[in-house]
């Protein structure tokens, strides 16, 4: 399906882009959700619905969006609901703002970034655990 295939190469997009009948609205921002990567397609930059649909899934996709749409104070909460730090990654207009500042250090986003680091440094020990598996499970092959 079109998302399949989206969701292993984002430059699948910009085909989509380019085809005779292009996917609907709707349809690309069910592929933004899957693969908010799209967003490097120029083509998309600047669809609101799209780019909103990327930031709820992946809030530093706002990097891609367009400078307008970087500046839109909605895309930047939602993008900030899903990674606390797509802040910096706001137009610079808004970054500096107080009410941006605010919500950056509200309550709320301190606990989604404590969870967004906890997170991360799960993933990181699971992928320590299997590379040392996979040492130790070379060790034993070349002993035999």
């Amino acid at each position: 399906t079109m998302q399949e295939v989206v969701r292993q190469d984002w430059r699948a997009a910009e085909d989509l882009c380019n085809i005779q009948q292009p996917p609907s609205q709707e349809q690309f921002e069910e592929v933004a959700a899957c693969n908010p990567q799209i967003l490097q397609a120029w083509q998309l930059r600047a669809n609101r619905g799209v780019v909103l649909a990327a930031v709820r899934a992946d809030g530093l996709a706002l990097r891609w969006a367009s400078p307008e749409l970087r500046a839109d104070a909605e895309v930047i909460e939602e993008a900030m609901s899903s990674n606390p730090d797509a802040l910096w990654e706001a137009h610079p207009s808004i970054r500096h703002s107080e009410a941006m500042r605010q919500l950056y250090t509200s309550g709320p986003m301190r606990t989604r970034r404590l969870r967004l680091q906890e997170g991360a440094e799960k993933r990181l020990a699971e992928e320590e655990a299997l590379d040392l598996d996979a040492i130790e499970n070379e060790d034993e092959e070349e002993e035999n």
